[in-house]
């Protein structure tokens, strides 16, 4: 008789005997197709080879993510897998599925996200179709100049490669990539490409790409150009009389503003604002009411002088028919931006001829929120000692950075503020809002108080601003 152990191994034995028996019999040794995936992630080059030498056929076998083996080569940057599977007939051109989030990608664009030349000097060797891809504004929107130059070389178009598909040029401007731009408006490229609508140099003006608005201007950019819509698609009245002098001026970028005015951007009622010009304001303006006069979703001449920290031009507009109160994309006030970047007689003036100290934004921010998250200490000041609601909270988001006070704004900042603003400056804010009541056991919506969020931002002098006591 037989124990049941006995019996166990037996029937063990006996299936394995029959499921190797049966992959045999096909012929595909099916777990060689799973072995070379994990040799490739595993960058085992030797152990990929011997299997490609065994079975030429796996380069043909892709997983259930729709990723053939020549699409993970790539992705591991190994050149001399690539180079193996190629010579073993890999399909330099076969798409790979990247599911209903990403569009799909022929193996010469998904190199071209990566930085290795020579993953895409292989391909092209190997025979890769470069003209009509997505390659040439991949890579542009990278940064990668060397590729870049590599696939125009080799034919692809320093234009869209397709209807609706972004221009290389777009994509270069939004990264900020000087050297990529120059590259493609020598072969080229458009300097009138649109990106919704609008064109490179009004990305550029509303970007802080100060060296690559100077370079579209220097090729002939047109400085007022204001966007452009298809025949089937309906002009947005907020939108349709933009400037990249206008950009510039929503952006807040008083460097970029008196660039374009130098550069002889149309001089209109909200530049001259943002500059500050009040005496050819005063002409322009020649009795119209200037309240009237906004661009983009509400922007008016007061939008502009505070956040720019015009007083003069604000006081002629609040003495004239200008609202205080009058609201801007977001519901942000004249308040709300003069506490961004404007100094403490903006808003005393502002505050004094009727502006709500408390107003809310949207996200149900505060002037003081706003001056907070901007590390702006003398907005900070002024609205204290007028009343400003200190333990506001804003609303929850979606991203888990609502329902924050202004001592979580000051603790934390925005990644693209932050860099500008010196700690020293967060840490006058952090003082004077704890010496106004603010609460800092409170807690966002992510249960983070605003000692943990200084921590988490690396601000070692704002938290310790926070835990003295």
């Amino acid at each position: 008789m037989f124990s049941r152990s006995h019996v166990r191994a037996h029937i063990v034995k006996s299936a394995v005997a029959f499921a190797t028996l049966v992959l045999a019999s096909v012929g595909l040794a099916a777990n060689e197709g799973v072995d070379l995936g994990l040799a490739i992630r595993n960058q085992r080059a030797e152990d990929v080879i011997k299997l490609l030498e065994a079975n030429p056929d796996l380069v043909r076998q892709s997983e259930a993510a729709g990723q053939y083996p020549l699409h993970q080569a790539i992705s591991y940057a190994r050149v001399e897998l690539m180079r193996a599977m190629i010579a073993k007939g890999a399909d330099v051109n076969r798409v790979q599925d990247r599911g209903q989030i990403h569009p799909p990608l022929l193996p010469i664009a998904l190199a071209a996200e990566g930085d290795g030349v020579e993953i895409v000097k292989a391909l092209i060797d190997g025979g890769a179709k470069v003209r009509d891809t997505a390659a040439v504004q991949v890579a542009a929107g990278r940064g990668n100049t060397e590729i870049v130059k590599l696939l125009l070389d080799a034919g692809g178009e320093p234009m869209a490669a397709a209807p609706g598909q972004q221009e290389p040029i777009v994509a270069a401007v939004l990264g900020g990539h000087l050297s990529v731009v120059q590259l493609l408006l020598d072969r080229g490229a458009p300097l009138e490409a649109r990106a919704t609508y609008v064109t490179p140099l009004t990305i550029a003006a509303g970007s802080r790409q100060y060296e690559i608005v100077e370079l579209l201007l220097d090729r002939g950019a047109n400085i007022d150009a204001t966007p452009l819509y298809p025949k089937d698609v309906a002009p947005d009245p907020k939108q349709q009389a933009l400037r990249p002098i206008h950009r510039a001026v929503l952006a807040g970028d008083g460097k970029m503003v008196e660039l374009l005015a130098n550069r002889g951007s149309k001089p209109d009622a909200v530049m001259l604002a943002a500059l500050g010009r009040l005496e050819t304001l005063k002409t322009l303006v020649n009795g119209r009411r200037t309240s009237e006069v906004s661009i983009d979703d509400g922007f008016t001449l007061l939008h502009a002088a505070a956040l720019f920290d015009r007083v003069d031009v604000a006081r002629f507009l609040l003495e004239a028919d200008a609202d205080p109160n009058a609201v801007w994309s977001a519901r942000r006030s004249p308040l709300h931006l003069a506490a961004r970047q404007g100094g403490a007689k903006m808003v005393e003036l502002l505050v004094s001829s009727g502006a709500k100290v408390n107003a809310l934004s949207h996200a149900d921010a505060t002037p003081l929120y706003e001056a907070a998250l901007y590390g702006n200490v003398a907005a900070v000041k002024a609205l204290l000692e007028r009343g400003a609601t200190v333990n506001g909270r804003t609303q929850p988001q979606m991203y888990g950075a609502g329902s924050r006070t202004p001592l979580h704004a000051a603790a934390t900042g925005l990644p693209y503020v932050s860099q500008a603003i010196a700690e020293a400056d967060r840490v006058v804010v952090v003082r004077l809002l704890l010496a106004h009541g603010a609460d800092r056991s409170m807690v966002d919506e992510m249960n983070q108080t605003p000692l943990q969020l200084a921590e988490a931002s690396s601000y070692k002098l704002v938290a310790a601003a926070l835990a003295s006591r």
